[in-house]
C-alpha cells in the first residue's frame, strides 16, 4: 500500500528573497559544468551551495563541501532565508512549458511525503538503471542537511484522473510562481483541507509507484533509513527519514513528456564508416540524408526518424562532417540472436536495447564495461552533429524518445531499462521545496 503524508515544506522566505529565479536550480547532476559558475554568482542564497558546494583544496574529511552544505542550511533557517510552513500541507507544483514548435503543454503533480519502501515490496518501482557513484554524493549531503533538497520524479496510473481532479488549483494564485532559465513556467499551490487530504491519501493508497527521475535520491534514503533504524530504533520509528520528498504525476497526464537522450561514441579503435554500415545492414536499411546543407539535412533526418519511429526502431547515425544516414530496423534477428532469450519482447524492442546490443556493442565493438571511456550522453541535436563536425567524436547516434507505455510495462515486469533510456522533461526545481527530517 502507498502510504503518502503532508508535511511542512521548507521555502524561500519571500519577504527576504523577492527573486525567486536567483535562487532555485535544475537538479544537481542536470547542470553542465560550464553553468556551475552562473548559480553559484546568481545569489549568495542559491540552493547549489547546498546541493553542490565548491571543493578546495584544503577540504578535509571534517570540513568539506558537505560540512559547509549542513552549517549553511541551519544558518539559513535560523536567520530566516528559509521559512518552514507552519502547518502541514500536500503541494501542487504545476509547469507550462513548451517542446519544439508545439502548443504549449501543462504537467501538473503533487509534492508529498511517501513511506519508503523495498523494490521487493513491488510499491515502488525502479524504471532504470544506475550508477553507484551519485548515490556517495547524495548519502554525505543528506546526513549533512538531514533534510530532503530535491524530489524524487515519480509517476501513478489514474486513467480516471480522480487525483487531478482534487488537486487541480483551478483560479486559485499560487503562493510561487516562477521562470526557469529555459521559459518553463512553474507555479506551487498548498493543499491544507483535512477533508481533502484525507481524500488523497485513500485514492493513492492502492497505486503503484514508479520512479522516472531520482532513482538515486530514493535508493539513498533506503540506506540512511536503514542505518539509522540501526542507530536509533525509537527514533527511525517516528521519524520522518521513513519517508522520502516525491513529486507524483499521472501517466496520463497529456504533459508528461520523455525526451530522446542521444549517444556520442569516440576513441573507437581503428573505426572505418563503411565496415560499419556493412555491419549495420544485417539489421537495418541505411539511407543517406540528402539535402543541399547539413542543417537542411539534419532537419530532414530527425524529421523522418520520427516517422519511421511510430512504427518501428529507427536511428540517425551522424559519422562524418556532412555524412548522414537513417537506420530503419529491417530484420530483428541479428539483434534477437546477441540478446539475453530470457527477455520479453517488449524490452527487446526498446530502441535503446538495440542500440547498444547490436550497433554500439556489435558494430562498433565497444564494450559495457568501457561504456564511460567511450559514450557521452546529450538531448540536443545540433550538438551531436556538431560534435562529429568538429572531430570531438567519431559517431553520433540520434534516438527516438521512449515512450511511456514501454516505462510502465517493463518496470511491472520487475525490470530496469539501461541507462539514459528516458529524459521527462522539463525538471523539477530544487529549492521550491524542502523537507527536514529527523
Amino acid at each position: 500500500m502507498v502510504e503518502v503524508r503532508s508535511f511542512r515544506g521548507i521555502t524561500y522566505n519571500p519577504e527576504l528573497i523577492h527573486d525567486l529565479k536567483s535562487v532555485v536550480a535544475p537538479p544537481y547532476d542536470v547542470i553542465p559544468e560550464s553553468e556551475f559558475s552562473l548559480y553559484y554568482r546568481r545569489h549568495g542564497y542559491n540552493v547549489i551551495h547546498l546541493i553542490l558546494g565548491k571543493v578546495y583544496p584544503f577540504d578535509t574529511p571534517g570540513r568539506n563541501r558537505y560540512t559547509r552544505a549542513g552549517e549553511y542550511f541551519q544558518r539559513w533557517l535560523s536567520d530566516g532565508v528559509l521559512v518552514k510552513d507552519r502547518e502541514p500541507a500536500f503541494y501542487v507544483y504545476s509547469q507550462t512549458f513548451t517542446y519544439q514548435d508545439q502548443p504549449a503543454r501543462h504537467r501538473v503533480g503533487l509534492m508529498a511525503l511517501v513511506k519508503l519502501a523495498r523494490y521487493d515490496e513491488r510499491i515502488v518501482l525502479p524504471h532504470e538503471k544506475t550508477f553507484p557513484k551519485p548515490k556517495e554524493h547524495l548519502k554525505a549531503l543528506r546526513r549533512a542537511c538531514k533534510a530532503h533538497l530535491s524530489p524524487v520524479f515519480a509517476v501513478f496510473s489514474d486513467p480516471a484522473r480522480e487525483v487531478n481532479a482534487l488537486i487541480d488549483p483551478g483560479e486559485r494564485q499560487p503562493f510561487m510562481d516562477v521562470k526557469d532559465d529555459h521559459g518553463a513556467r512553474h507555479c506551487v499551490w498548498r493543499i491544507t483541507s483535512p477533508t481533502v487530504c484525507q481524500r488523497i491519501q485513500e485514492l493513492m493508497a492502492d497505486k503503484q509507484i514508479i520512479i522516472v527521475d531520482g532513482h538515486h535520491r530514493y535508493e539513498t534514503a533506503l540506506e540512511l533509513r536503514d542505518e539509522f533504524s540501526a542507530e536509533d530504533p525509537e527514533g527511525a520509528a517516528r521519524g520522518d527519514y521513513d519517508y522520502v520528498l516525491m513529486y507524483l504525476a499521472n501517466t496520463h497526464d497529456e504533459g508528461l513528456t520523455i525526451f530522446p537522450t542521444h549517444r556520442l561514441c569516440r576513441g573507437i579503435d581503428d573505426f572505418e564508416l563503411e565496415a560499419f554500415l556493412a555491419k549495420a545492414r544485417e539489421a537495418f536499411s541505411v539511407e543517406p540524408s540528402e539535402a543541399a546543407d547539413l542543417s537542411a539535412a539534419t532537419r530532414a533526418l530527425t524529421s523522418a526518424l520520427a516517422e519511421r519511429g511510430e512504427t518501428t526502431s529507427a536511428f540517425g547515425l551522424c559519422a562524418a562532417p556532412g555524412r548522414l544516414y537513417l537506420l530503419t530496423l529491417a530484420d530483428p534477428g541479428p539483434i534477437d540472436a546477441l540478446s539475453d532469450p530470457s527477455l520479453p519482447e517488449v524490452y527487446r524492442c526498446l530502441d535503446t536495447h538495440r542500440l547498444h546490443t547490436f550497433l554500439i556493442d556489435h558494430c562498433l565493438g565497444i564494450p559495457k564495461e568501457r561504456y564511460d571511456e567511450h559514450i557521452t550522453f546529450t538531448r540536443d541535436d545540433a550538438e551531436v552533429v556538431g560534435a562529429v563536425t568538429s572531430g570531438q567524436a567519431q559517431v553520433g547516434f540520434l534516438m527516438n524518445p521512449t515512450k511511456m507505455e514501454q516505462v510502465e510495462e517493463i518496470t511491472r515486469l520487475g525490470l530496469r531499462m539501461p541507462q539514459k533510456t528516458t529524459y521527462f522533461y522539463p525538471k523539477l526545481l530544487t529549492g521550491l521545496l524542502i523537507n527536514q527530517f529527523g
